[in-house]
């Protein structure tokens, strides 16, 4: 339907006023605006990456890292729910199967200070046997990255990281220096970039 006025509307909104010079003197014209490139989506973390992955490739890929007997394995993803019965049926079984994989969680954290933990979240595929948290209690502005090898509540109840939990099984003089560090923080030193890593896809495994 041809409307005149509307037309004529959406064309003001997308131009500012401005003024030009011609043959006749100075006049008002409309002038289209520059158009404003969308903001990039924010990255999402590697443990949200992790968890997009389908169930069943997850539960294949650490079946088959686990056929080459590590020392231990480590699964930064967290669950916050059900979706396919099949699939979770498959992932909790792999969990199970493996007991040498540390499995991602959530502390939930409440109180008038903050420092109690109230419940345990993202870890809806519970079958693994050892769980350890991923939270990063720090300013997300800072420019210096800490971790605290372990969090300690208000009754002085400690939860290992899950860098910790790693570490100790791993290597237990490694992880008796993490633990009489307690619940201090440490810097984060990082000696590469991400692209100096290895990352082996499932596909080539």
């Amino acid at each position: 339907m041809f409307s005149p006025l509307r037309q004529a509307a959406a064309a003001f909104f997308k131009h500012d006023v401005a003024l030009r010079k011609g043959e006749h003197g100075v006049e008002i014209v409309l002038q289209e605006r520059p158009t404003v490139p969308a903001k990039a989506a924010k990255k999402p973390s590697r443990a949200e990456l992790s968890s997009r992955k389908e169930r069943e490739e997850l539960a294949l890929m650490i079946d088959k890292v686990g056929s080459l007997k590590p020392k231990v394995m480590g699964l930064d993803a967290l669950f916050y729910e059900a979706r396919d019965p099949h699939q979770d049926s498959m992932l909790m079984a792999c969990f199970a199967k493996n007991k040498n994989l540390i499995a991602a969680r959530k502390l939930v954290l409440s109180g008038k200070d903050g420092d109690s933990v109230s419940e345990i979240s993202g870890d809806y595929i519970n079958t693994a046997s050892q769980y350890a948290h991923v939270n990063f209690f720090q300013d997300s502005v800072s420019s210096i990255r800490t971790f605290e090898p372990f969090y300690q509540d208000h009754a002085h109840k400690l939860y290992p990281f899950f860098s910790t939990a790693i570490v100790k099984q791993y290597d237990v003089a490694a992880y008796e220096k993490l633990e009489k560090k307690g619940a201090n923080k440490v810097i984060i030193n990082y000696t590469r970039h991400t692209n100096q890593y290895l990352v082996v896809d499932y596909m080539d495994i």
